[in-house]
């Protein structure tokens, strides 16, 4: 290696290790994904939001990582249940079960983008998203409409985030509870639409708002706006239990090992271990026992090239010319036929043609090439000039068909 290229070497590793070096030293990117675990510590987790309800001191907070069907089959269970994820695919069986708690007495808040298409259907509402035709950016201003709780000015999240709002509300069974509208050029003039409604069902309500960022870290550590998402919570049973549900939610921890199924099960778990156990005292005990050297076995020697050597050899110490001349030319015959598909019979005018134009070769040499194997081939004594000049012919020939050797 010259010294300009240990040089250039150099250069590469460092600028190499340079690229490494920043690319671990970086700061890590913030994760906007929506979260909504109760552990989650990203902007669109919910950690404080599930401490300051669990720190409430009239309430009792039950955290259930069960399906919400699962969880309802105890009847001995009544409060608020408390549902936020970006979306929430509540499906008929599981929905009508949820209905018909609610029509028990108990209490529902789903804060989520889409509550799931049954229980809107359910309820008779619809879900339209808001956006503007001059703007590439959805920014929400949010609002409660209970004068009580009705703040100067209207919350603005200045992130490009989805607004939906509901389409259709029937006032005279649905209470607007809060609304929301799209950020234009100031906070005056907006048309708001609801996006917080209350649904009575038998003794018990519905609530839902469809804006889950107001619960997430990043607006709750902004500012004074904790105040805002308290009022919303405001709503929910006073001095009762509230059922966290942490099971629909996008960031929670999935185990995705194959022997969880196995390892969830008492009895198969504990079979699992007995038999690794036992696969180990095999090992430590009946396995050692057993070992033998593996002796090496040389595969058999191909001694096909010197076995045709010392054939080869008895026929030019006999000066057996003619035999190996014969040979010879049953070998390139052979290769004719394999490698041109031509028979060999007939050599006449037509085989010529045919192996001239597939081999590559001219017509006059091919043509010259097997008169002169006709004329070996009626020899009665043939020389070694006769034998060489016959094996340099046909190498000739191999040599440019298709221009490969």
């Amino acid at each position: 290696m010259n010294r300009t290229q240990k040089i250039g070497w150099s250069i590469l590793i460092l600028a190499t290790a340079g690229l490494i070096f920043l690319e671990a030293t970086k700061p890590v990117p913030v994760s906007w994904f929506p979260s909504y675990y109760e552990d989650s510590t990203i902007p669109l987790g919910t950690k404080v939001l599930f401490e300051l309800m669990d720190n409430e001191p009239s309430t009792q907070l039950v955290n259930f990582q069960e399906p919400p069907f699962q969880v309802l089959t105890d009847s001995s269970i009544n409060g608020s249940y408390f549902f936020l994820n970006d979306y929430i695919n509540i499906e008929e069986t599981e929905g009508d079960k949820l209905l018909d708690w609610v029509a028990s007495g108990n209490q529902v808040f789903v804060a989520a983008k889409s509550p799931g298409g049954y229980l809107l259907d359910s309820l008779g509402l619809e879900i339209e998203t808001a956006f503007l035709t001059n703007r590439l950016v959805t920014e929400p201003v949010l609002e409660l409409v209970n004068p009580a709780l009705t703040e100067a000015e209207p919350r603005y999240i200045q992130r490009d985030l989805t607004v939906n709002y509901f389409g259709q509300v029937d006032t005279a069974t649905h209470r607007v509870l809060g609304q929301v509208q799209l950020m234009k050029d100031s906070l005056s003039d907006l048309d708001y639409r609801p996006n917080f409604i209350e649904v009575p069902h038998g003794d018990g309500r519905l609530l839902f708002h469809l804006q889950p960022e107001v619960f997430s870290n990043y607006f709750l550590l902004e500012e004074d706006n904790v105040e805002f998402t308290a009022k919303v919570l405001s709503y929910l049973e006073p001095k009762a239990t509230w059922f966290w549900d942490g099971y629909y939610k996008n960031g929670k921890p999935v185990n995705i090992s194959p022997l969880r199924q196995l390892l969830d099960t008492r009895s198969l778990k504990w079979a699992y271990y007995i038999l690794l156990f036992g696969i180990l005292i095999y090992v430590l005990f009946q396995g050692k026992r057993r070992q033998r050297p593996i002796p090496i076995v040389q595969p058999p020697a191909n001694k096909t090239f010197e076995f045709t050597q010392t054939i080869a050899g008895v026929y030019w110490d006999k000066k057996a010319f003619g035999a190996i001349a014969n040979k010879q030319i049953l070998l390139f015959l052979e290769f004719i036929r394999m490698r041109f598909r031509i028979p060999t019979e007939n050599r006449d005018r037509y085989f010529m043609r045919q192996l001239s134009e597939r081999s590559g070769n001219s017509l006059e040499d091919t043509e010259n090439l097997f008169t002169f194997i006709g004329q070996v081939e009626t020899s009665q004594q043939l020389s070694q000039q006769d034998l060489i000049q016959l094996n340099k012919r046909i190498t000739q020939f191999k040599s440019t068909t298709d221009g490969n050797s």
